[in-house]
């Protein structure tokens, strides 16, 4: 079944929808692309499918930015926020890889649905609708999500089945049903069957409309309860069975959902097997750990947070990734690094983390250190151990307390110490290999090398190679170009300039 139809965009970014044309359709197969895939696709510009994929990564933006401004969540070009697989509402990074593909499909998957479903009313086609309707508080009044942005869809109200359309407010959408996913969802497949005998001219459909479709909905709604019902207590049954094992080896070949779970019962349960505990730092060890299993620790006992405080000490990056992670917590909005000036004692790069808790209710911890990563891993640590209160004892023994002490008192030390370069290094290079002394320069110095930008001019047979150096040194920026018919060329001059600037006197 193919669906084709026309979205008008306004110069606000709101669309309109028409010319809607359902058909039977056959599928042609571009390739098989992951949401990484995508992400990739779109930050090459040289790749055969950049334009086309830009395309609908850009209708997408626009039609979730429609979607969160109606729902009153303020969003502009700057702070998109989009909403997950689990139904929580999270705002946008470059770093998040998989986010493009996702929207794409996200995006286009709610439009489709939301068309067909408009289509089905106006044809007078019998589908099973899903709804989400207001909920009211406890005085009687509607419970806006603009006032609880960030949240769970769920808190507005449980979305439901039913052969009537009463409007989906989450998602903005007048109607909206499940049609896109046939092989997973029997929703999808009965309400595909009765388009699709529509199509065909059939007068009786697979699924009749009326009493018939009502009692499927109702039978559906109770199989998806009692299916989520059953499957809670089992899971219930066999963590119990698991927590009365204390070997380590008795929670090894668990699944990392499945022992998560088992935490979670054991902390509510006041109960703590010193096998888990061990299995969990085991886990924690790997380069590809889960990180729930860190905030799993981190909010238990301090027995169970020095384990993973221990693992954050051994790998400071990965408190950058555990900080970046407590979004996932509900009560958190968002959580941004930022720069900040200098230490102007040491001169350490200086940065901050904010954590967004509330409306009104906002933590800030601040790092220094040789570099920015270093200060940003001590800002990271110090917000770790102030979101889940970790006692200053288990800050000591872990070595996170050392790290960062460390790290923001060695500033002046290492500026003191550094060994100075050498006068025979300034010496011109006798193999006139500019661009490698260059760079031995500033591995020894340890400062960035400088950055080149490289463009190629072809005027007729003749090829000329231009190359222009940007290198920040000692709060000052300096700047070299070089021309050449090769490339090489052109950075032995650019090069040579470059350190004739840095040090006049050779």
């Amino acid at each position: 079944m193919g669906v084709t139809f026309l979205l008008k965009l306004d110069c606000s970014g709101n669309a309109e929808c028409s010319d809607v044309v359902v058909e039977r359709a056959s599928l042609s197969h571009r390739g098989r692309f992951s949401q990484k895939d995508i992400s990739k696709i779109l930050k090459d510009a040289s790749h055969s499918l950049h334009v086309e994929i830009k395309s609908y990564y850009d209708l997408a933006i626009r039609l979730m930015r429609q979607r969160m401004s109606n729902l009153g969540v303020n969003v502009d070009q700057r702070s998109d926020v989009y909403v997950d697989s689990s139904g929580t509402f999270r705002p946008m990074r470059p770093q998040d890889e998989d986010v493009s593909g996702y929207i794409i499909v996200q995006e286009i998957m709610i439009a489709t649905n939301m068309v067909l479903s408009i289509w089905a009313l106006r044809q007078g086609v019998p589908v099973l609708f899903r709804n989400h309707i207001e909920r009211r508080d406890q005085t009687g009044d509607v419970v806006s999500l603009a006032d609880m942005p960030f949240t769970k869809l769920h808190d507005m109200g449980q979305a439901f089945l039913s052969a009537t359309n009463q409007g989906h407010i989450a998602l903005q959408a007048p109607a909206y049903g499940w049609f896109t996913s046939p092989l997973r969802r029997f929703v999808d497949f009965v309400n595909q069957h009765n388009i699709m005998a529509y199509l065909d001219g059939v007068v009786v459909f697979p699924y009749a409309g009326g009493k018939p479709m009502r009692e499927l909905a109702a039978e559906i709604e109770q199989h998806l309860g009692s299916v989520d019902d059953h499957y809670k207590l089992q899971m219930k049954k066999r963590v119990a069975r698991i927590l009365e094992n204390d070997k380590p080896q008795g929670f090894r070949h668990l699944t990392d959902n499945v022992l998560l779970r088992v935490v979670d019962e054991a902390f509510k349960a006041e109960v703590y097997p010193k096998g888990l505990l061990e299995e969990c730092a085991r886990r924690m060890k790997s380069d590809n750990a889960s990180l729930r299993f860190h905030h799993a620790c981190l909010a238990g006992s301090p027995d169970w947070q020095l384990v993973a405080m221990k693992d954050i000490a051994m790998r400071p990056v990965r408190a950058v990734s555990v900080v970046s992670s407590i979004g996932v917590n509900d009560s958190v909005l968002d959580v941004e690094f930022h720069d900040i000036p200098s230490n102007p004692e040491n001169g350490l790069l200086g940065q901050s983390v904010t954590l967004l808790s509330g409306p009104i209710t906002k933590i800030e911890r601040q790092g220094f250190g040789r570099s920015k990563a270093i200060a940003k891993q001590c800002a990271a640590m110090r917000m770790v151990v102030e979101y889940y209160d970790v006692p200053d004892g288990v800050g000591v023994a872990s070595g996170v307390a050392t790290f960062i002490s460390q790290a923001e008192a060695s500033g002046s030390q290492k500026q003191a110490n550094r060994t100075p370069v050498k006068k025979g290094f300034l010496e011109m290079p006798s193999d006139g290999n500019f661009k490698g002394k260059m760079l031995e320069f500033c591995q020894k110095s340890k400062v960035s090398a400088p950055k080149a930008v490289v463009r190629k001019v072809e005027e007729g047979v003749k090829v000329e190679h231009s190359i222009e150096l940007t290198f920040p040194f000692k709060e000052k920026t300096l700047t070299a170009q070089g021309k050449g018919s090769t490339i090489k060329a052109a950075e032995k001059i650019a090069y040579k300039s470059l350190m004739q600037s840095l040090f006049p006197e050779i």
